[in-house]
């Protein structure tokens, strides 16, 4: 640090063979962000630098500054100056008011941290409150330009799109059954690859075509899984039916189409193109959950509120 003369380094985080398949999207999204060759950055804090910092996207932002509390090394005269704020997300918080104070950071890639977590179905209570919480500290940190008709629309879309991914999955893993047993692989194939990911894509669009929104999606299978996920991570009922609509329904899930695009393109790019079935579905339900908790936890992105949800009254203490 003194060679350097910066106030903090930090060094990147990785994985390990044993993580799951939405820690390797994770491990992917951030890794794609970062120098991929060994190497060491270090910010500049000059006056024109730090004015067009504070003008970049907020993502850009920590990516200019990398700093990461999984390994982060601080002065004791710059820490007992700038300190930790937040109750959470409290890296990013210091990194930003440590750069707008014109510190400078460091992050090399020569180092490496083991450091992941677990996301499984009994971890996604616990996920959707952190993300829930972690954004509500952020919400004030950049301006949010869309804004949705209403929170009640918001959800409404949400369980649309939870119903339909639920029931394409189900669809998608009855046809793959058939296909054994016909096959006479009594031994059930509970793999995927890239070709599942195309198939569940193709379906879940196909499901979202005008012929097939004419049916009444309470009607198809899965409606009662869905409604129970939709209650355990939200913490609330779905709203009812006349909040619905379409094309905010078909908005919210070409967003999530997106997302399931992006994590399947980062999945081969972390060289698993063979994972289980169950697996797929997990690392979709925690993309379905970060979205809806990520935009929940804004109050200002909804031109009006009705319905009252437990999240509203979430803490720091709810998601420990």
């Amino acid at each position: 640090m003194d060679r350097y003369g910066v106030d903090s380094m930090s060094s990147t985080q990785t994985i390990d063979d044993k993580a799951d398949g939405y820690a390797r999207c994770l491990d992917t999204f951030l890794s794609g962000s970062q120098n991929s060759r060994l190497s060491v950055n270090v910010s500049r804090n000059d006056p024109v630098a730090t004015w067009l910092r504070r003008r970049l996207p907020l993502h850009s932002q920590f990516r200019s500054v990398a700093i990461d509390d999984t390994n982060h090394l601080v002065r004791r005269d710059t820490f007992q100056r700038i300190r930790f704020h937040a109750p959470t997300v409290e890296d990013l918080d210091f990194a930003l008011r440590l750069t707008r104070a014109r510190g400078k950071t460091l992050y090399t890639n020569f180092l490496g941290v083991l450091h992941y977590h677990q996301h499984n179905m009994s971890t996604l209570t616990k996920y959707a409150r952190r993300v829930y919480i972690d954004t509500a500290v952020m919400q004030g940190w950049q301006p949010y330009l869309f804004r949705w008709p209403s929170r009640e629309s918001f959800l409404a879309a949400s369980f649309h799109s939870l119903a339909l991914i639920l029931y394409a999955f189900d669809v998608l893993d009855n046809e793959i059954d058939a296909l054994n047993q016909r096959q006479r692989k009594y031994d059930t194939d509970t793999t995927a690859d890239d070709n599942y990911f195309g198939a569940f894509m193709q379906l879940t669009q196909q499901l979202d075509s005008n012929r097939a929104r004419v049916l009444k999606y309470r009607n198809r299978r899965g409606f009662q899984d869905a409604r129970a996920l939709f209650v355990e991570v939200v913490g609330g009922e779905p709203p009812p039916d006349l909040y619905r609509i379409e094309p905010v329904n078909s908005y919210f899930l070409r967003c999530l189409r997106a997302d399931i695009t992006a994590a399947r393109r980062a999945l081969l790019t972390n060289g698993w193109d063979i994972i289980k079935r169950d697996e797929v579905r997990t690392v979709v339900l925690f993309l379905w959950t970060n979205r809806v908790m990520a935009h929940l936890a804004r109050k200002d992105i909804f031109r009006k509120t009705e319905l009252r949800y437990p999240c509203d009254d979430w803490t720091i203490q709810h998601w420990a």
